[in-house]
C-alpha cells in the first residue's frame, strides 16, 4: 500500500492527479455515517461507517481523522489533525468491508467502578443484520469517571488501540477519510490559520484524500469566546452561516450548506450517492426523546438540512440509508421578481445546490436574477412559454440539467468595440436580433456586420472575419470570443437567449500562422483565471500563460491588456490565449470550478504586484506601458502566468516592452515578475517599437520600492541614465529611424546615482537562437564587434567581425546538432555564452 501511495504522489506532480485545494484525491472509499455529538453520552452512542467495495480488504494505512476547526480564544490549533484512527491497526491484515460495503465502528465501555454497570453499544444487533463488518472497541473507564461522560478523559485505555478513544471531538470539526504514507496525528493543514488549506506540507505529497465533511457550530465571537469556526471538508455544514459568513475560515473549493440555528447530532451519505453538498449528504439533530440506535431527526427545521428529512427515522436494518424525493421548488414571482427572496417560490426557501427548480408560466411576475446576486439549483426547468433574465453580473449555477432558455444581459452601455462570448448555450442572431441590440450594421464595408471571429490563419496579427447581411441568421459557437460592436444605445445591454451550460467545454485551440484563439466564457457563471489555466497547462504558451482581454478603458487608451492569475472572468466575456500545440479538445473550461464573485467588472484587470515599476512611453497622441512586478517567490528567468507574453494578435505602431534578465530568448513580455531580493543589482532590457521621426517620452510610476531604490533608464546609444522614480521626471528622444526590439534601453534598480562604465556594458548582452539557423546578439554598445564560434571540443566555426548598433542578427552555417560556445569580443572586453542547436 506504501508503494500505491507513493505511486499516487508521484502521478500527482507529473499528471496533475486531482486534487481538492492541494490534497491528492481518490476514489473507491467514501464517509458513510457520521454520529460524533449524539444527544446523550458520546462514549457508547458514536457511530463511524465507511464505505467500500464488499468484502474487500480495508487498505492498511486507510485513516479516519479529525482536524481542528474550533477558534476557541487562545486556540492556535486550527486546521491540526486531533485524532487518526487506523482501521487496519484493530487485526492487521485482515479487517474488511461487509458484504454491503459498509465497515462500522463501535465502542463498549467497560466502567472500573465496580458500583457502575458496564455499557453495550446500542449499534451492534442491527449492523451485523446489514451484514456490516463491525470494528468494536472496548473502552477501559478511568477511575472516578463512568460512562456518562463525554470526554476522552473518560477512558483509561482501549482494546484494541487503533487510535479512537470513544469521543472525536465534535462541534466545529472536519472528518477525513485519507490513505497517509506515516499517521498524520498533529499534523497542522492550515499552518497560518486562515481558514485554506495550506499549499505545501505532508498532506499534499503523504496524503490521499477519499472523502471528508465538515460541521462547524458557531459560538459568536463578538462574545470574546471564538475567533471563528475553520471547515477543511469537501462539504460544510455551517451554522447559522447566511446571517454570520465572515465568522466563518472555509477552504476555497468546499461546498457551504447554511445549518439551522441549532447544533447537530449526526450527519450522513444519502443512499449510494459520492458527491458533496445536500445531494450527497444529510445532517441532522436528534429530536427530543430519541435514543440510539433509532435516532430520529428533530421535526424542527432549524436542526435538519435538508428539511425534507425532518420526522425521518433510521432505518432498523441499515442505519443512514437515505434516498430522499425531494419536492420541486416552484416559481411562483407572489412577492417581486427577484429569484433570491424566498417568498417567491412554493417552498419558501431559495433554492439550494440539491433544489429542483420549475419555472411555470403564467406567473404573477418573471423571474430576474439580479446583477449582485448568485442563483443556484441542482436541476432547472423552464417552461417554454415562461422566461427567466440574469442580469449582467449575476450568476446562476445549475448543478444537474437545464431545460428550457434563459436571457442573460450581458452590459455594454456605449458604442466601443467588445469581446463578448454567449453565456448560453444556442443564442442566435438574425436581423430582428441585431435590431434590438443595436448591433452596428451601417458603418462596415458592404454588408459586414459588427460581430466578427478571429483567424489566426492569415498573417501574423490575424484577421476578423464579419457576418454579412443583417437579414442573416446564424448562431454563437458555445466558447467562441467574438469581438461586437453597437451603433446606439437604446438600453445598455446585449441579450443572449439560450440553455444554461451544466458540463464542461471540450474545444481546441491551434497554431497556424499566429498561435492567438479567441475564445469565450460559455457558462452563466465566473471561471477564476488560475483555474482556468491549470486545466490547459500544457496548452497554452509557457512564455504566454494567460488570458488576454480587450479593455476600453486601459490606461494610454483602449487596447489588449492580461487579467491576473486571482481575477475572474465575467459570464459574457469573450478572450484571447496562445496555443502551445494543435492537439484535438485541448482547450477545457472545468465546469465543477465556476463560481460567483460580487462584483467583478466585466474587461478589466486587477492590480497585481505590491512592488513595482510600470515603465510609460508616449508619442503624445497615444501612450503604453510595461509593468515589473516584484514578488519574493520569483526568478529572474521566466516564471509562467507571471512573466506575461506581450500580446500580438493585433499590429501595434507603438509598444514597450521588457525581457528576462536571465535566461532570455528574445520574447517580449508586457508584465515581468522578479525577485525582491537582489533588486539594487537589476538590469533589465528594455524594448520599443516606435516610428522614425517621433518624439519618444518615457516616464515611470513606481510603487512601494525600498525608500533606498533609485530607477534609472539607461540609453546606451546616447550614453546617458536618467533617473525616473522622482516626481515629474522623464526622458525624451526623437527617433531618427524605425525602433524594434531591444538593446537600446535598460531599466536599473540600484542604491546608487549611476554613469556610463566600460566594465558594466558586456553584463546584458543576450546571445539566442531565433531558429536553428540565425542567432541573434543584443544588448551591444555601438562599436566594432567580433565574434567567434567554436564546438565543445574547440575547434573554431565561425569567426566575423562587424559594426554593432544594439541588435545583430548573424546567419549560421549548416552545423551539426549539439553544444557550441559563442564567444563575443568588444573594446569593452570579452564574453562568453553557450547555445544549443538541434
Amino acid at each position: 500500500m506504501k508503494k500505491i501511495l507513493l505511486l499516487l504522489t508521484l502521478l500527482s506532480s507529473i499528471v496533475g492527479y486531482s486534487q481538492f485545494d492541494n490534497i491528492p484525491t481518490g476514489t473507491g472509499y467514501y464517509l458513510n455515517t457520521m454520529i460524533p455529538s449524539p444527544n446523550t453520552s458520546d462514549l457508547t452512542n458514536e457511530l463511524y461507517e465507511i464505505r467500500g467495495t464488499a468484502n474487500a480488504t480495508v487498505p492498511a494505512n486507510l485513516y479516519l481523522i479529525m482536524v481542528e476547526g474550533d477558534g476557541e480564544s487562545g486556540k492556535t490549533d486550527m486546521g491540526k489533525v486531533k485524532e487518526a484512527i487506523l482501521f487496519d491497526a484493530y487485526d492487521p491484515g485482515n479487517v474488511t468491508f461487509g458484504s454491503n460495503g459498509i465497515l462500522s465502528l463501535v465502542a463498549n465501555y467497560n466502567d472500573v467502578d465496580a458500583a457502575d454497570a458496564d455499557t453495550t453499544n446500542p449499534y451492534a444487533t442491527q449492523l451485523a443484520a446489514s451484514n456490516s463488518t463491525v470494528l468494536t472497541i472496548t473502552l477501559i473507564g478511568a477511575p472516578g469517571t463512568d460512562v456518562t461522560s463525554s470526554a476522552g478523559s473518560a477512558v483509561a485505555s482501549t482494546s484494541p488501540d487503533i487510535g479512537y478513544d470513544g469521543n472525536l471531538t465534535d462541534g466545529s470539526a472536519t472528518y477525513m477519510l485519507i490513505s497517509a504514507t506515516e499517521n498524520p496525528k498533529n499534523l497542522d493543514i492550515d499552518s497560518d490559520n486562515d481558514g485554506i488549506i495550506d499549499a505545501t506540507g505532508d498532506h499534499t505529497t503523504k496524503w490521499v484524500l477519499y472523502d471528508s465533511v465538515s460541521y462547524l457550530d458557531y459560538d459568536d465571537p463578538v462574545l470574546g469566546s471564538e475567533t471563528g469556526e475553520y471547515g477543511y471538508g469537501q462539504t460544510v455544514f455551517a451554522r447559522t452561516y447566511d446571517d454570520n459568513p465572515t465568522d466563518f475560515k472555509i477552504t476555497t473549493s468546499a461546498v457551504i450548506v447554511n445549518q439551522g440555528t441549532s447544533n447537530i447530532s449526526y450527519m450522513m451519505r444519502q443512499g449510494t450517492r459520492t458527491d458533496h453538498g445536500l445531494r450527497g449528504w444529510a445532517a441532522a439533530g436528534n429530536a427530543s426523546g430519541s435514543v440510539a440506535p433509532n435516532w430520529v431527526f428533530s421535526g424542527t427545521l432549524s436542526k435538519v438540512a435538508p428539511d425534507y428529512f425532518k420526522d425521518f427515522v433510521y432505518s432498523d436494518t441499515y442505519i443512514g440509508e437515505l434516498n430522499p424525493v425531494e419536492p420541486t421548488n416552484v416559481w411562483n414571482g407572489s412577492s417581486s421578481t427577484s429569484w433570491n427572496t424566498k417568498e417567491n417560490w412554493s417552498t419558501n426557501i431559495v433554492p439550494d445546490i440539491s433544489t429542483d427548480v420549475s419555472i411555470p408560466s403564467g406567473t404573477a411576475r418573471t423571474p430576474k436574477v439580479n446583477s449582485n446576486k448568485d442563483a443556484v439549483g441542482y436541476s432547472v426547468t423552464v417552461d417554454p412559454a415562461s422566461e427567466l433574465y440574469i442580469e449582467s453580473g449575476g450568476s446562476l449555477r445549475v448543478f444537474n440539467s437545464f431545460t428550457g432558455e434563459v436571457t442573460y444581459r450581458v452590459e455594454a452601455n456605449d458604442t466601443n468595440w467588445h469581446l463578448l462570448s454567449s453565456p448560453v448555450v444556442g443564442a442566435m442572431y438574425d436581423g430582428s436580433w441585431i435590431s434590438t441590440n443595436d448591433i452596428d450594421d451601417t458603418t462596415g464595408t458592404g454588408t459586414n456586420v459588427a460581430i466578427a471571429t478571429y483567424t489566426n490563419g492569415v498573417d501574423a496579427d490575424g484577421d476578423w472575419i464579419y457576418a454579412t447581411d443583417a437579414a442573416n441568421s446564424g448562431t454563437f459557437a458555445t466558447g467562441q470570443g467574438y469581438s461586437i460592436k453597437r451603433d446606439a444605445m437604446s438600453n445598455s445591454y446585449i441579450k443572449f437567449t439560450g440553455a444554461i451550460k451544466t458540463d464542461n467545454l471540450m474545444s481546441s485551440i491551434t497554431q497556424s500562422t499566429n498561435n492567438w484563439n479567441l475564445k469565450g466564457n460559455p457558462y452563466s457563471s465566473y471561471i477564476l483565471v488560475s483555474d482556468l489555466i491549470a486545466s490547459n497547462t500544457t496548452s497554452l504558451t509557457a512564455t504566454h500563460k494567460n488570458v488576454y482581454v480587450w479593455d476600453n478603458n486601459k490606461s494610454g487608451g483602449a487596447g489588449y491588456d492580461v487579467l491576473a492569475t486571482t481575477d475572474y472572468i465575467h459570464p459574457g466575456q469573450g478572450f484571447f490565449v496562445n496555443a502551445a500545440n494543435s492537439d484535438a479538445d485541448n482547450f477545457i473550461i472545468d465546469a465543477s470550478k465556476l463560481s460567483y464573485q460580487t462584483p467583478v467588472t466585466l474587461y478589466r484587470s486587477s492590480n497585481t504586484g505590491t512592488t513595482s515599476i510600470k515603465l510609460f512611453i508616449t508619442d503624445g497622441t497615444k501612450t503604453e506601458s510595461t509593468d515589473v512586478n516584484y514578488l519574493d517567490d520569483k526568478t529572474k528567468g521566466l516564471d509562467p502566468s507571471f512573466d506575461v507574453g506581450t500580446f500580438t494578435g493585433k499590429e501595434s505602431g507603438l509598444n514597450v516592452f521588457t525581457q528576462l534578465v536571465s535566461d532570455n530568448e528574445g520574447v517580449n513580455f508586457m508584465k515581468q515578475a522578479l525577485p525582491i531580493s537582489g533588486i539594487e543589482t537589476m538590469v533589465i532590457p528594455v524594448g520599443v517599437k516606435a516610428s522614425a521621426n517621433k518624439e519618444i517620452t518615457f516616464s515611470t510610476e513606481a510603487l512601494n520600492l525600498p525608500s533606498d531604490i533609485k530607477v534609472f533608464l539607461e540609453d546606451r546609444e546616447n550614453n546617458t541614465f536618467t533617473r525616473l522614480d522622482e516626481a515629474n521626471t522623464n526622458y525624451k528622444i526623437t527617433t531618427t529611424e524605425n525602433l524594434n526590439g531591444i538593446g537600446r534601453f535598460y531599466l536599473h534598480t540600484t542604491e546608487s546615482v549611476l554613469s556610463v562604465s566600460e566594465d558594466a556594458l558586456l553584463e546584458n548582452v543576450s546571445i539566442y537562437k531565433t531558429n536553428n539557423s540565425n542567432l541573434r546578439i543584443t544588448g551591444l554598445s555601438q562599436g566594432k564587434t567580433n565574434m567567434k564560434l567554436f564546438n565543445v571540443l574547440g575547434k573554431q566555426s565561425m569567426n566575423i567581425s562587424f559594426e554593432s548598433n544594439g541588435v545583430k542578427d548573424i546567419s549560421l552555417p549548416k552545423l551539426g546538432a549539439g553544444i557550441y560556445i559563442v564567444k563575443i569580443e568588444t573594446a569593452a572586453g570579452q564574453l562568453n555564452k553557450k547555445i544549443v542547436l538541434e
